[in-house]
């Protein structure tokens, strides 16, 4: 029968197969990726899974079953946890049920249209109750309540518009809370002064600067170098792991302004990564220091005039001097004081 209908069948090419199946080609893999890990971590009683090798038996179950024209198949939650209730406990339980399935397809296939739907479904329902974690929900609420949002979501949509398109609802719903967060990037500013002359202004942004939290920080940098004129402009990169194009175009282009202004704007503790980003876009009129010393100890150097320079370096040499002068006291100390034990010690065995 089913070679009748494929040989009655339209050929079709991989993109009207794809217009056919709609949403479907993309909410199914999803779904079986996500109900596989959940019943694996759900049964795995506290003993670790290895995620890259379940995800790579799933993809060659599909792979090898599209020879034989299979379903898409996953870990099914319903069917472990029948398998578990019943006292199941090898891999021979699948073997079992996989018999049953077939001698069910070859023998009662006239007869399952006649099961009321009602029936299956509380058999279903029977299986999976336990699988439901209102501790879980609990877990969350007492932890974080904004998390709470998108499980909500997630589960209000799937009962109302469907498995596929909640899924898809709930996956939105998370990243549109992942987007609010990386836009509003917490930026501590902190001033202090580095000597008589000279005041600092610090931003320090607390996490991955990308796209969407760029225009905060310019905003920041903007309002804190026209409060502070005479404030030098620090930003303190020793949280920032790595940033994207736009947040270094927009870093780039603060610092351009600021120098068009006469004045700098400086990156400090910046890493590798974050400073390759800042120099591929503009490197004229970005100033980077790989630690916050460095930068200090320029700005030391800058501010001394020539006379200092050489009052400076007088004074290295004879503190130099002093401290080998010292070192040779101490030396000739340490070696008066070996004499004295020595010569203590002597005397002490004349007498014993």
């Amino acid at each position: 029968m089913v070679d009748e209908v494929l040989e009655d069948a339209p050929e079709r090419g991989f993109l009207q197969i794809l217009q056919i199946g709609g949403s479907a080609v993309f909410v199914i893999p999803l779904i079986s990726i996500v109900e596989h890990i959940a019943v694996c971590k759900s049964f795995a009683q506290r003993r670790a899974v290895d995620v890259d090798q379940e995800l790579v038996a799933l993809g060659v179950s599909q792979v090898l079953g599209a020879f034989v024209h299979s379903m898409p198949v996953t870990g099914s939650i319903s069917t472990t946890c029948v398998n578990a209730v019943s006292g199941v406990r090898t891999t021979f339980g699948g073997i079992w049920a996989g018999t049953i399935v077939l001698l069910s397809l070859a023998f009662l296939t006239p007869y399952v249209g006649y099961i009321p739907l009602p029936a299956l479904g509380a058999i279903v329902i029977c299986a999976v109750l336990h699988f439901i974690e209102y501790k879980e929900a609990m877990d969350v609420w007492k932890t974080k309540r904004v998390d709470m949002v998108p499980m909500m979501v997630t589960f209000l949509a799937c009962l109302v518009i469907g498995l596929e398109w909640g899924f898809l609802v709930g996956v939105m719903s998370n990243l549109l809370m992942l987007l609010i967060v990386t836009s509003h990037p917490n930026v501590p500013t902190l001033k202090f002064q580095i000597s008589d002359d000279t005041k600092v202004v610090v931003f320090r942004p607390d996490r991955f600067l990308f796209y969407p939290g760029i225009q905060k920080v310019r905003n920041l940098i903007n309002k804190g170098a026209k409060r502070n004129k005479d404030s030098l402009i620090v930003v303190d990169c020793i949280n920032l792991v790595d940033i994207d194009f736009t947040a270094a175009k927009g870093l780039g282009a603060v610092a351009i302004s600021l120098k068009l202004n006469q004045r700098d704007l400086v990156f400090v503790n910046v890493s590798h990564p974050v400073d390759k980003a800042l120099k591929g876009f503009t490197s004229d009129g970005v100033v980077t220091y790989e630690t916050a010393q460095d930068w200090i100890n320029t700005i030391e150097q800058k501010a001394m005039s020539e006379s200092d320079k050489e009052e400076f370096g007088v004074l290295l040499r004879s503190l130099s001097r002093l401290d080998s002068r010292n070192d040779e006291t101490e030396k000739h100390r340490i070696d008066a004081d070996s004499e004295d034990s020595e010569n203590e010690e002597q005397s002490y065995s004349t007498r014993v």
